[in-house]
């Protein structure tokens, strides 16, 4: 997991780095919001029911994005950290609880629509996800020799969003996505895991 989180960050690094040589204008921003566990129903279940208890958590990230002269379409990257947490009742325990880190990287392209005079600049994306899952942790452990391990995944995550200038070097950027974390990669039987996620990131840089 290690070596594979090294060749992740080392790339971004490198895409962010030939950004500022090459690109118009480059900015990246930090920020986060709310992540909505939509799928598999395993997640989305009630402990007492058999599931993790999994709904909506806070998230966390960074992105950094790349302007080229003369087009509406921009090379994107981003990373996010999700929490996830679930507790409830289950036969005879008054708490069982559920927890998973999920660490998505995503790098892909943005279509702005023509620049507003003012005001927002809507845009549609499209980003090829690199994903992280910890291992499912339980507590109170029902075996604390349990094979857990975590596994890494590819998918797909789309959305819209739109850019809001507060001063010249400065942005507001909103973005609405669905992610399809694990579309590439499942052991058999493993069903698709998607977040809902808004994100409000504070943009830094040229535009």
């Amino acid at each position: 997991m290690k070596k594979n989180l090294s060749i992740l960050f080392l790339g971004i690094a490198i895409f962010l780095f030939t950004g500022q040589i090459f690109a118009q204008g480059f900015s990246i921003g930090v920020g986060g919001g709310l992540t909505q566990v939509v799928s598999p129903d395993n997640y989305k279940k009630d402990i007492s029911d058999g599931g993790f208890g999994f709904s909506s958590e806070w998230n966390a990230g960074v992105t950094a994005k790349l302007s080229l002269p003369l087009l509406p379409i921009k090379p994107r990257a981003i990373i996010l950290y999700h929490r996830l947490s679930g507790s409830g009742k289950y036969e005879l325990l008054d708490k069982l609880e559920y927890t998973q880190s999920i660490v998505t990287a995503g790098a892909g392209l943005q279509y702005n629509f023509l620049p507003l005079p003012v005001g927002p600049d809507p845009y549609l994306f499209l980003d090829l996800l690199y994903t992280n899952f910890s291992k499912l942790k339980q507590d109170p452990e029902s075996d604390p020799f349990a094979d857990g391990k975590s596994i890494s995944r590819f998918g797909l995550s789309v959305g819209i969003g739109t850019s809001v200038p507060l001063v010249p070097i400065v942005n507001l950027d909103l973005q609405l996505a669905y992610q399809m974390l694990n579309i590439a990669g499942k052991e058999t039987g493993e069903k698709t895991t998607g977040f809902l996620t808004v994100d409000l990131f504070l943009m830094f840089g040229s535009n």
